[in-house]
């Protein structure tokens, strides 16, 4: 169903979903964010622990920013003072991130891939599965409403905000908070696809 084949068709060695450094920091960034809300000085810790990998070099991009936008939603509850502070951080943040050559390659090819995708979008549906037949070299759009919206249309796109709206509005903290990285790692991955965050 995920479309994993074992033969990689980019001249890289396919590691597969589990065993992918990228797709483990997505995942390690939701239990942060998770341990360090729950308000128990025993868990900070085990988050900072957990959060090892995250600090690898190379840093990437999409965890970093999910727990930055969860920092700033609890920094908006909080102290909404601090806000303009927080959103001068988080641009700060976001420029350091891109500023490496080799990541503005890799934007760009990405922001390439989301034009051309975006134009091919249907009202209705192409089909599950349909973005990886068009764009094999990628298989994923590095983007889940993207790729949801190439694959299931309208229709697909409003189901799956109206779920991740109700979550957010009506959920605890804890969840909410996970949602939020969940859903800014989703603008430049795909953790909708992933097996363990996809469960999470």
């Amino acid at each position: 169903l995920d479309g994993w084949t074992p033969v990689a068709n980019v001249g890289l060695q396919a590691t597969g979903l589990f065993f992918n450094r990228n797709q483990q920091n997505d995942f390690v960034a939701m239990a942060v964010v998770g341990l360090l809300s729950l308000r128990d000085w025993r868990a900070f810790p085990l988050a900072v622990f957990v959060a090892i990998p995250l600090v690898t070099v190379p840093v990437e991009r999409a965890p970093v920013l999910g727990l930055a936008a969860a920092g700033l939603f609890l920094v908006c509850r909080r102290w909404p003072l601090l806000i303009p502070a927080a959103a001068v951080l988080i641009a700060g943040l976001l420029l350091f991130l891109i500023s490496d050559p080799v990541r503005i390659a890799s934007l760009t090819t990405r922001i390439q891939l989301w034009s051309d995708a975006a134009q091919h979008l249907a009202w209705l549906v192409n089909g599950l599965g349909s973005f990886q037949w068009a764009y094999p070299e990628m298989e994923r759009a590095h983007n889940d409403l993207l790729q949801v919206a190439y694959e299931l249309g309208i229709p697909g796109v409003l189901v799956a905000a109206g779920v991740m709206l109700y979550c957010y509005t009506w959920g605890p903290v804890v969840p909410r908070l996970i949602l939020i990285v969940f859903a800014v790692e989703g603008l430049f991955d795909f953790p909708l696809y992933q097996p363990a965050t996809g469960f999470l």
